[in-house]
């Protein structure tokens, strides 16, 4: 059986079209993407793998990023959080000043910026050419 050796990334964005083009995006730069749209199911499934960091949009349905952020990081405490947001970056300062492992990324961004942030955490993809896949 063949697994993805790639890190894994939890992508929780309620907008398909955002959702999907993200997932393409980090699949391209050499991620495995967990997409999903709501807080509900990724709490449902958490536990069931394990992912490097979580990209989290934080004008979600039923709860908001930020406390969906906060029930990711008490079942992994070392996990890198990036918060997407359309407002201003300042309304979280106090936050990321206190926790070196978040940080937010004001929409509209792009995967540049984005990847620059996984760097900064110490998330890196698969650099092209290594195989993403391994035999278990």
């Amino acid at each position: 059986m063949l697994h993805d050796a790639r890190p894994s990334l939890l992508v929780v964005e309620d907008e398909e079209v955002i959702g999907l083009s993200l997932q393409a995006s980090l699949d391209e730069a050499g991620f495995a993407v967990q997409l999903f749209s709501n807080a509900a199911d990724v709490l449902a499934a958490i536990d069931g793998f394990s992912i490097a960091a979580a990209i989290i949009d934080v004008g979600l349905p039923g709860m908001t990023g930020d406390e969906l952020g906060r029930h990711c990081r008490a079942r992994s405490p070392t996990l890198p959080i990036i918060l997407a947001t359309g407002y201003e970056q300042s309304r979280y300062a106090s936050s990321v000043a206190a926790d070196p492992l978040l940080a937010v990324l004001e929409k509209p961004f792009d995967t540049p910026r984005l990847l620059m942030r996984l760097e900064e955490f110490g998330v890196y993809p698969t650099p092209p050419g290594v195989s993403a896949a391994r035999a278990n």
